[in-house]
């Protein structure tokens, strides 16, 4: 029997959010790219191209990080935006019951580390700050 995949979105195809998706992610067998966003529709277009030429499947694309939350389509998000809304994307997946890993530069002040633990308390969504550079297999 076939084991199940999770289901990955990412949001944010900037430098690290591309790479990612095209080293770690992509590499991990037990990981199925479902979803890709960015608010640059040429970033996202070239996303879903190289998934579907990597995978054979074509995954969701969107300018907006939302569609991705209110559709049934992850099982978990990477965040890989600006680092101004990493905190309003984590908080918005955690409520939704989406798992979230969110590079660092997490939040800017004070006030967003304790919505990011508020919401973890409330929700109980996993949830992980990423440095990649831990992660990263290539030297």
């Amino acid at each position: 029997m076939e084991e199940k995949k999770v289901r990955m979105g990412i949001i944010g195809l900037g430098g690290r959010g591309y790479s990612m998706m095209l080293g770690e992610w992509m590499l991990a067998p037990e990981v199925e790219i479902t979803a890709v966003c960015d608010v640059y529709e040429d970033r996202t277009r070239a996303a879903v191209d190289a998934v579907l030429e990597r995978t054979g499947k074509a995954p969701f694309g969107t300018q907006k990080y939302t569609e991705v939350l209110k559709r049934d389509l992850v099982d978990a998000v990477y965040i890989a935006t600006d680092w101004a809304t990493h905190v309003e994307i984590a908080v918005a997946a955690m409520r939704a019951g989406v798992a979230v890993a969110m590079e660092v530069g997490g939040a800017s002040d004070i006030q967003e580390c304790f919505d990011l633990v508020n919401t973890w308390k409330e929700t109980k969504t996993p949830f992980m700050m990423m440095e990649n550079c831990c992660f990263d297999k290539r030297e």
